[in-house]
C-alpha cells in the first residue's frame, strides 16, 4: 500500500493513474504545430534578409580588392566589378565588355536577391577612383530594399 494525498490506494490503482491520456499528447501536439505555423513566417524573413547582406558583403568585399587592385597597377590594368543576379565578376579591363576573360574571379551570389542598379563598376589605374558615383541595390524574397553606394573617390557605403 502507498499513501497517495490523504488516501491509501493499492497497487492496481496507482498503476492505471500514471502516464499522460492520448487526448492531452495530442492536445500538445496541436499547441505545438500552432506555434510553429506561426513562427515559420518570421525565420524565413530571417533567412532572407540573410541572403540579402550575403550579397550586400559579398560585392563590398569585391569592390575593395578591385580597387587595391587597381591602385597596385595589378596586370598594368584597371578593375572592375561586375554584378547580376546570382553572380559577380571580379575583371580586369577598362569594361566588362574588353576584360581579359583570364583574369575573371567569379563569385557565387544568393539567387533569391535580386540585384538592380548600376552593374559594372571601374577604378582608374593608380589612383582606384571612380567616374561617378554608383549605387547598387539588393531586393531580398520579402521585398524589404537595400542600397550600397560607391563614391567618386571609391568609398562603399553600406
Amino acid at each position: 500500500m502507498r499513501l497517495v494525498g490523504a488516501q491509501q490506494v493499492g497497487p492496481e490503482k496507482l498503476a492505471t493513474t500514471a502516464g499522460f491520456t492520448l487526448l492531452e499528447i495530442l492536445l500538445v501536439l496541436a499547441i505545438i504545430t500552432i506555434i510553429l505555423a506561426f513562427s515559420f513566417p518570421a525565420f524565413s524573413g530571417l533567412t532572407s534578409n540573410g541572403d540579402a547582406r550575403i550579397a550586400k558583403t559579398t560585392v563590398a568585399s569585391s569592390l575593395h580588392r578591385a580597387q587595391m587592385n587597381s591602385r597596385a597597377i595589378s596586370h598594368d590594368s584597371s578593375w572592375g566589378v561586375y554584378v547580376e543576379t546570382g553572380q559577380l565578376t571580379l575583371f580586369a579591363g577598362d569594361s566588362y565588355a574588353s576584360r581579359d576573360e583570364g583574369l575573371d574571379q567569379l563569385y557565387d551570389l544568393p539567387a533569391a536577391v535580386e540585384i538592380s542598379g548600376d552593374n559594372e563598376i571601374i577604378f582608374t589605374k593608380v589612383f582606384g577612383l571612380l567616374e561617378e558615383t554608383a549605387t547598387i541595390t539588393f531586393t531580398s524574397q520579402i521585398n524589404e530594399v537595400t542600397d550600397l553606394t560607391v563614391n567618386s573617390r571609391g568609398t562603399v557605403d553600406f
